[in-house]
């Protein structure tokens, strides 16, 4: 933000008429709104930007270039280019701090489109993981790679210009190739496009997985971002390929290492409608850190659910089964014909959220609830359990949507033509399970924080008391796009908040420790940040401190880089 220079009057000032001396002030009052609100808050007009060059018109097909002249934030979905070999980023502002040494891996839809053929949904896109790796003492301080997650439905596609369309079904695209089997009798696909994990194998090597909810984890070389299969997490009764998928959200325990996730689980394809089953999973790590299993829990579910997400407490595992669902027989159905199974979910106000408290021992079941109050959401931010005991079994914090389920899906399934509003993002809101299935639904946080999604927390603090709560935020509400990063402060209700200027659209905020220190601030805040001008992606680091101050260092792509969804961060290094 431009500082702000003021121009004194003379004593002269007296002289002047009572409506010289209003025009003034109200051009003071004006002068003071504008200095302190950002300028993209009342325009939606981008001139002089890489949109009107000749490069967007040669290579940009020219009925999705109108969409981004329209509103250039739309230029962050393009598709991504594989760049596997690593490649040093520019620092264009500030220094890489020298204790920040490790390798941050993201994963997101690297495209929603081919040719001007475009999938039906964001949550569609292809998988494409990010790799930057942070070199101490080193003049290439930090080093890019990314890459496709060679999945088959990726393959399938290679050669497609889709001018015929796409090849291969999704779950909420149909194959629209003018060939009516290629959706006949055909499950949907997994795009491996949500999130990253690094596990140690049984033999000791490091491996990456690219995680999304459409199937088993997708195995990569964390060096060379190579795609190698399906992973089973050495379980192999129970992530086999046809019968059981893996959540996006594994939590592990900062204290034990242990790790839990879920997955839904199709019993049998041949008993299609069938029962369909919740799976948790319990892993702990071994003396070599890899991780074998512990435990398992079956959640049997009578209708399909979306669950995208699990927290644990420091004695409990908190899931939520809301009723956005799908009949059981609708997965066959939508092998036969018609729209694929993700269209054919919808909000079941009767049925209510179903609020399921395990215990982490061994996944008995402490709480099974429904409250029918309005509750929708993707994200858990944390689970902490009730102190003292008399007083309460669990309180989970979640980020619930502010408007309709069906607003939130419609405005990700048509995101070239969407303009986002404060209804299809999120608030803070705590969630109190009592001992007897009591649930008391409230609002938290600042009353002056921003809508936002993907909220994150000191990694230190999963399942345990914590202050702070980082969110991806959009301020002001206008804005077509989360567009800053906020710290809400649960204790004093204060808002410090990141905002990276006009035309720049922010992503998750993923914190990063300090090594030396244990406070939940004393770390280093790492975002993506598209710059719709210069269709530009920057790394951004941030002192969790002091969001508000002037970044640390801000680090520029080689190639533009899609909005994701979910990083991580490891202090080990790759290359």
């Amino acid at each position: 933000m431009a500082k702000h220079e003021e121009t004194y009057c003379t004593p002269r000032y007296s002289r002047c008429s009572r409506a010289a001396a209003i025009t003034m002030k109200a051009g003071f009052f004006v002068a003071l709104i504008l200095l302190f609100v950002p300028s993209d808050a009342f325009s939606t007009t981008q001139r002089n930007s890489y949109w009107t060059s000749p490069a967007a018109k040669e290579e940009i097909p020219p009925s999705i270039l109108a969409k981004i002249e329209k509103s250039p934030w739309r230029g962050g979905l393009e598709p991504a280019v594989d760049l596997p070999s690593p490649v040093e980023c520019q620092v264009i502002q500030g220094c890489v701090p020298t204790d920040l040494r490790g390798t941050l891996f993201r994963n997101g839809p690297g495209r929603i489109r081919i040719g001007e053929c475009i999938y039906d949904h964001w949550f569609d896109g292809d998988g494409y993981v990010v790799k930057l790796t942070f070199q101490s003492n080193n003049e290439k301080a930090v080093l890019f790679q990314g890459a496709y997650v060679k999945t088959d439905r990726f393959k399938a596609e290679i050669g497609n210009d889709g001018k015929d369309g796409t090849r291969v079904r999704l779950a909420w695209t149909n194959a629209r190739n003018g060939k009516f089997w290629s959706n006949l009798f055909q499950k949907p696909t997994n795009p491996s496009n949500t999130a990253c994990q690094l596990v140690t194998t049984k033999q000791g090597n490091r491996a990456l997985l690219a995680l999304a909810e459409g199937g088993p984890p997708c195995l990569m070389d964390p060096t060379t971002l190579e795609t190698l299969g399906d992973y089973d997490y050495e379980a192999p009764t129970e992530f086999s390929q046809v019968n059981s998928m893996a959540s996006a959200h594994p939590a592990t325990c900062p204290e034990t290492g242990q790790m839990f996730t879920c997955g839904l689980r199709l019993v049998e394809p041949s008993a299609w409608p069938s029962l369909t089953q919740l799976k948790v999973y319990k892993f702990a790590p071994t003396a070599n850190d890899s991780l074998e299993l512990q435990h398992t829990a079956t959640i049997d579910m009578s209708t399909i659910s979306f669950v995208h997400d699990l927290a644990i407490s420091e004695k409990h595992v908190c899931l939520f089964l809301q009723p956005y669902e799908a009949e059981r027989d609708e997965m066959f159905k939508s092998m036969i014909s018609g729209p694929p199974l993700g269209k054919r979910f919808s909000w079941n106000e009767k049925r209510g959220t179903r609020i399921i408290v395990l215990n982490r021992g061994d996944l008995s079941v402490a709480s099974d609830v429904t409250t029918h109050e309005y509750l929708s959401l993707y994200h858990i931010v944390n689970a902490v359990d009730i102190v003292p005991e008399e007083k309460g079994l669990v309180e989970i914090q979640v980020a619930a949507h502010n408007g309709p389920r069906k607003d939130a899906e419609r405005a990700l399934a048509d995101m070239y033509n969407q303009v986002y509003t404060d209804k299809e993002r999120c608030r803070l809101r705590s969630v109190r399970v009592g001992n007897s299935g009591q649930v008391d639904i409230q609002d938290i946080g600042p009353n002056d924080s921003s809508a936002f999604e993907l909220p994150t927390i000191h990694p230190q603090f999963v399942g345990k008391s914590h202050r702070y709560v980082f969110t991806n935020a959009a301020y002001p509400s206008t804005v077509e796009l989360t567009n800053c990063v906020e710290r809400l402060d649960l204790k004093t209700n204060q808002v410090d908040r990141a905002y990276f200027g006009p035309y720049r659209f922010a992503g998750e905020p993923l914190v990063v420790p300090m090594k030396t220190k244990k406070e939940e601030t004393h770390a280093y805040i790492l975002t993506f940040v598209y710059d719709s001008t210069d269709h530009a992606t920057d790394c951004v680091i941030l002192d969790a401190a002091n969001l508000s101050g002037e970044p640390i260092a801000t680090i520029r792509m080689p190639s533009q880089v899609p909005y994701g969804f979910h990083g991580t961060w490891t202090n080990d290094t790759f290359l």
